[in-house]
């Protein structure tokens, strides 16, 4: 038989399937982890053996690392220096002083260009008779082979 909701107040509205809920979802895990039926994690290597801390002196080597770093603070100290990175100016990266040669490069480049162009041109000549030379000659064979055919 369906319930009216509506003669119903909020507080007396009781949803029994949700009321059970924790004490179900308790026994299924507690089925789920079973101590009897669990069983022990073995490690996938065997035990290194070392059952104690082992006391550890340090190197002669580290102990000139460490006098090393005191002396490296104890300047720093004196002469408090700049990191170089946040004091160089953007003329002074990479050894960048192009734009005090600027206009000799610029004069260097035309000239080796032009001269390019004139060797070019040069080289290019032989190739140009050349062809000039098989359009003139096609068009001759063509026109002998026109009167031939009777065109």
């Amino acid at each position: 038989m369906p319930v009216d909701h509506n003669s119903l107040s909020p507080s007396s509205l009781i949803i029994t399937p949700f009321n059970t809920l924790g004490d179900a979802s308790r026994k299924k895990i507690a089925q789920v982890i079973n101590p009897k039926k669990a069983f022990p994690l073995v490690a996938p290597f065997p035990d290194s053996g070392r059952t104690y801390a082992a006391l550890e002196h340090e190197s002669l080597v580290g102990k000139a690392d460490t006098a090393y770093g005191r002396l490296q603070e104890f300047v720093a100290g004196f002469y408090h220096p700049k990191p170089i990175v946040d004091t160089i100016q953007e003329h002074e990266k990479y050894g960048n002083d192009g734009g005090k040669t600027r206009v000799a490069a610029t004069y260097l480049i035309g000239g080796l260009e032009g001269v390019s162009n004139i060797l070019n041109t040069i080289v290019d000549v032989p190739f140009e008779v050349v062809n000039q030379f098989g359009r003139k000659l096609s068009e001759t064979s063509a026109a002998v082979g026109a009167k031939l055919v009777g065109l």
